[in-house]
């Protein structure tokens, strides 16, 4: 474990280093009651939370979610969005959208809050399956198991509900289902001009509707403080937002991105304090497909 980073980005250091100045620094904000805090940070100072994603005891200590998936994922999405920059309109291959896709996804599940709503749902569910498991113990038994499931439970680690959802969670955001429905939709890149605010970003940085695969279901986000990325399920919606003013689209963008922020937001200058003191945290998104938990202990940077 020697040399491991313990320090697990949520949002990854890509990206919010594209909110750097000329010495890479942002500008992070955070908030604590009515006192608004903002700070020069390196993108490695931000948007991590220590040892997050660390592998629970009984699996892997060598290693950590972080290593094995999101850095990987990140490195990969980091050349994506390099050529989302360098297009008008995005234009990437099969192997490139899903690693898009992959990525959107996984901004729904790896942030801390939601990363613990989805283990306290995921401890429901194995309890559901475990009671079914006890009722036709019997039938399901096959040879070489114990003789019952008073015996089998007896033997099964303390923390198995942990190690089932570590062997499922990269499931989640690794769906071909899911990936090719992304493919299919209609993705659009709006880039700043003159009279349009530069974009924010926040720990939840993934604008969406409850649902996509509706008339009005679609997603955005930054993809820097210049441009933005959009996805629509249905064209005609798609032409519908488009019609809009570059500087509608990426004031309703700020308001959305600031107003769901929990624990940061990043911003290129100080240019915008005013609208992110008015609007930071106003309107939270619950974590995705759950209510928010408690979390104990140190706070997310």
């Amino acid at each position: 474990m020697q040399g491991r980073s313990e320090r697990h980005h949520y949002i990854p250091q890509f990206w919010i280093s594209r909110w750097g100045d000329e010495r890479g620094f942002v500008k992070r904000y955070r908030k604590f009651g009515a006192k608004l805090d903002v700070l020069s940070k390196s993108p490695k100072s931000v948007g991590y939370f220590d040892r997050l994603y660390d592998l629970p005891e009984g699996m892997r200590q060598d290693t950590s979610l972080e290593e094995l998936f999101f850095k990987p994922l990140d490195d990969r999405t980091s050349k994506v969005f390099n050529l989302l920059d360098n297009h008008p309109q995005p234009h990437l291959s099969g192997e490139e959208t899903a690693t898009l896709a992959i990525f959107i996804i996984s901004l729904l599940h790896r942030g801390p809050d939601s990363l613990v709503a989805a283990k306290v749902a995921g401890s429901e569910h194995f309890e559901v399956a475990r009671r079914e498991v006890r009722q036709r113990y019997a039938e399901l038994r096959e040879e070489g198991d114990p003789a019952t499931f008073e015996e089998f439970e007896a033997e099964e680690a303390y923390n198995a509900a942990d190690h089932a959802f570590y062997r499922s969670f990269v499931k989640l955001m690794v769906n071909e289902n899911v990936i090719d429905f992304m493919a299919r939709m209609h993705w659009r890149k709006v880039t700043r001009d003159s009279v349009a605010p530069s974009l924010l970003l926040s720990d939840d940085p993934l604008l969406r509707t409850n649902g996509f695969a509706k008339a009005d279901g679609h997603f955005a986000f930054p993809l820097s403080p210049e441009a933005m990325i959009l996805a629509f399920y249905e064209e005609e919606f798609a032409s519908e937002v488009m019609r809009q003013s570059v500087k509608q689209l990426f004031v309703s963008m700020n308001m959305q991105t600031v107003g769901a922020a929990r624990h940061f937001v990043v911003a290129r200058d100080e240019k915008q304090t005013r609208f992110i003191r008015n609007r930071f945290g106003l309107t939270p998104r619950p974590p995705f497909g759950e209510q928010m938990q408690g979390r104990a202990g140190k706070g997310p940077n």
